[in-house]
Order: C-alpha cells, then structure tokens, then sequence
C-alpha cells in the first residue's frame, strides 16, 4: 500500500487515538517515502515484538485476552507502525466469546496496553463486553495505556483496575484533512475531481484541495455523533451519568491512576500480577442491573461500591446525586 493511500485511508475514518502516536506514525510514514526501507527485524527492534488478540490462560482458568497497539476493525492496517504491534476488534470479539462459551473459563482479564485507533467496530465490541460481564466477571487491566478507543472498550468491563504507573482517558473523536494541493502545485501538477451531478459532495474532502467550510461541518457534525457514543458508552460502563463523564473524565486528556480511581475512571489500582493472584483465589461479582446487587459480593467488593455511591451523593450533578441517593436506599433495604 503507498504512502498516500495509508494517509487517505486515516483521513476517511473517525479515529479514537492519541494524536502523538498519529504523529508518530506520520514520522514513520515520511521515512518510508523517503526511501527509507526496514525489514521486519528492524521494525520489530524499534517497535517490540507486540501481540495480537489471542487468548491465552492463566491459572485457575482466568482467560487472558491482550489488546496491544493500534486498534483497528480488521487486521490491522499499520501494524508495522504501532509500538507493541496492534490488535483488530475482530481478534478480540472472537476470542472473548471464546471464553464467555468455555465452561473451564471463571473469570477474563482484557490486557490493556493501547493508545487506541479507529471508531470502526468499537461500538460493538463494547457492546459484547458490557452484555459479556452479566454472564462471567470481565477485567478490563489498564498496562500501561487504554487511551481514547481503548478506554471505550476497558471501560464496558465489570471493573477497570489499574496498573500503578497506568494512563487512562483521551475520551474524544476526531478526523483529519491532509491538504496536499501546494505540494502537488509546486511539482507542477493540478489535479482536477469530475463529480457525477447527483453526488455534489462526493469528492469532498479530498486531499488534492482545500477543505471547504461544508465539509468541514459535515465532519463535524460526524465526529460529534461519534463523540456522544463515546460518552454514553463511557457512562453506561461506569454506572454514572453522562455529564459526569463529560465534566470529570479528563475533557480529551490522560488521567494517572490514583486521579482515575478518585474521578470513577476505573475500581482499583494493582499491577496485572496481582489482578490474577486476586482472581485466581476470589472471583469477583458480574455487575448486574443495578450496582448494590452487583457489587454484593467480598468485602473489598462491598467497599468499593460504597466509595462509588460516595462519589455519586456528593457529585455536583443533581441526577448524579440522585442516582446515588437511589443506589444507598437498595443497599440499606437488601
């Protein structure tokens, strides 16, 4: 595939990622039109050797599942691009319902080291995860980074827990216009689009000119609808209100792990060890419909739902507030 292809192909989707890994592949992109060539030893020197969506077993039959790198919906576009390799949405889908069908499986951890990548078919997945957790407990372990797309989908999990040194958040949507009409003007090309009647905007938005103040509306209006079902998403894994998430959830930014834990961002703080020395002796409750009878399970259980229905009662939020006033009342009637 060209160069100029790779970039069309990013520019045509809405992207959850962190904008310095687009950097960073963008760098790595201009090497390569350069001229610059690297064999897969060399790539897998300066990249590592990453790892896909496999799954794999750990004792006491926890199934863990790694989403590494990029994340794309197929396999992934730019994997020789991404530190750590990537993961496709498909590869982890097929592996999940593995382990949700394998009776051996009590409990699955997702293996979360991701600057994110595209929207397409995170939707979905977090869908599959969020109906996933009400038939085992599903582990979302933030090691290192679950960052824009890869927080969507951490975040539909029966608990997020954190590695300590752990980043989560970069909640946002955005798309990209790469102009390259001055460039192809000053190799003395002009390059000219004839569009059938019927389809005004069908070449809106191509890279050989400027963007017009239509289509960048259009793009707008796609990245803000992209954006709301990040935020709903977010809310509904989380158990909180979409204007929590919107006004606690870092605004588009990274949240270290003790910062993550206090905003509701994620349950725990523990390193992937110990997640699954934890789960290998104590299995921790499915979330149900409500939280008191989801959380009614250890001690260590009974206390974290009471520390979120602390921050809930107390939030600036009324219907926060509510919702947690709500949640006390079922677990002082149980």
């Amino acid at each position: 595939m060209s160069i100029d292809r790779v970039f069309a192909a990013a520019c045509r989707q809405p992207l959850a990622i962190l904008p310095s890994k687009i950097d960073e592949i963008a760098a790595f992109l201009e090497l390569r039109a350069q001229g610059v060539r690297f064999t897969p030893t060399e790539i897998q020197a300066r990249v590592g050797p990453g790892r896909t969506g496999a799954t794999a077993t750990a004792p006491t039959s926890i199934a863990v599942i790694p989403i590494i790198g990029l994340i794309s919906h197929r396999a992934p576009l730019i994997n020789d691009m991404s530190s750590g390799g990537g993961t496709s949405t498909q590869q982890i889908s097929a592996a999940l319902r593995a382990a949700l069908a394998d009776p051996a499986v009590g409990s699955i951890v997702l293996d979360v080291d991701s600057p994110g990548g595209s929207v397409n078919g995170v939707p979905e997945l977090a869908d599959e995860i969020f109906a996933g957790r009400r038939k085992k407990p599903i582990v979302a372990q933030v090691n290192a980074l679950a960052a824009s797309a890869a927080y969507w989908i951490g975040a539909a999990a029966s608990e997020v827990v954190m590695t300590p040194s752990g980043e989560v958040g970069s909640i946002g949507v955005y798309m990209m216009h790469r102009d390259v009409s001055v460039a192809a003007a000053a190799d003395g090309l002009k390059i000219t689009f004839v569009s059938s009647t019927d389809s005004p905007f069908k070449v809106e938005g191509n890279p050989y000119e400027p963007l017009t103040d239509e289509a960048r509306r259009h793009l707008q209006v796609e990245v803000d609808r992209y954006m709301g079902d990040f935020l709903s998403a977010v809310a509904r894994g989380r158990g909180v209100s979409v204007a929590k998430v919107r006004a606690d959830f870092g605004q588009g930014r990274t949240v270290g792990a003790r910062d993550a834990v206090r905003l509701g961002m994620a349950d725990s703080i523990a390193t992937l060890r110990q997640t699954l020395a934890r789960l290998s002796t104590a299995t921790p409750a499915v979330r149900g419909p409500s939280a008191s009878s989801a959380f009614a399970g250890s001690p260590q259980d009974q206390l974290r739902l009471e520390r979120q229905i602390f921050r809930m009662v107390t939030s600036t939020d009324p219907a926060e507030r509510l919702k947690g006033q709500r949640l006390r009342l079922q677990m002082q009637n149980r």
